[in-house]
């Protein structure tokens, strides 16, 4: 009995102080938005929904630079504040989704029905589902998205690089005289933020070159030696008072 509590004491122990993931925020570092026929003035404002200016519906990406970023990505978080809306929007329910476009192709100004930046728009409301949120008539609601596991999978890909996330409302209206839009992060509000809960990894040289290389930390190990030694200590002794 007292091996099983001691096994109990140290699994959760270890598990808690494990659970303590380090905590990064992350600004974005570009937003823009996509016209349904493609034209982008890219004003640097997130915006969803109907313009009646534009007679276009609306799609925005938002950018993170993970480049200097190193360790294992365990959850994540988007924090959106709603910063305007128009017309008959809210409440509005709206969806997370990849961006496959490399951020650098959004830095141009894109004409009405230019074929690629169509394709921007189609993107950055289908593929990989992230996760979605309800927003209701309040203006500077902050919506604090929990980014699923294909999220999850794809952050830790991105290290090194860019993770970009697109954004649409879900069944948005279209009345031709009325604005029902959505916008985010424009200077006024706290700008989109993405908060990350991940492990640090350690480094060691790389007997070749002498290079660090990233390794996870010892933690898990530290975990099954004194979990299965105790365990394996305690069997021998009770196959031995079994056979005495």
């Amino acid at each position: 009995m007292r091996i099983a509590g001691y096994i109990l004491a140290v699994y959760l122990t270890l598990t808690t102080s494990i659970a303590q993931a380090d905590l990064l925020t992350l600004d974005t570092i570009d937003q823009g938005r996509f016209r349904a026929d493609g034209k982008s003035n890219l004003a640097r404002i997130g915006i969803i929904g109907w313009l009646k200016d534009e007679g276009h519906l609306l799609r925005a990406f938002f950018v993170f630079d993970l480049s200097d970023f190193s360790g294992l990505i365990e959850s994540a978080t988007f924090n959106l504040p709603l910063e305007a809306f128009g017309g008959a929007a809210l409440p509005a329910t709206i969806d997370l989704f990849d961006f496959t476009t490399q951020p650098t192709l959004t830095t141009a100004i894109t004409p009405a029905g230019d074929p690629m930046a169509t394709a921007f728009y189609e993107d950055l409301g289908s593929g990989t589902y992230y996760g979605s949120t309800t927003f209701p008539r309040t203006l500077g609601t902050v919506a604090s998205i929990e980014l699923n596991e294909d999220a999850i999978a794809d952050l830790n890909d991105a290290i090194g690089g860019h993770f970009v996330v697109g954004l649409s409302m879900r069944n948005p209206t279209t009345h031709p005289g009325l604005d029902d839009y959505l916008r985010f992060g424009n200077g006024r509000v706290a700008g989109n933020q993405l908060e990350l809960n991940y492990s640090p990894l350690a480094t060691e040289p790389d007997p070749g070159t002498g290079d660090g290389v990233a390794t996870p930390e010892p933690a898990a190990v530290v975990i099954w030696l004194l979990l299965i030694v105790p365990a394996c200590v305690w069997g021998v002794r009770k196959r031995r008072s079994l056979a005495s």
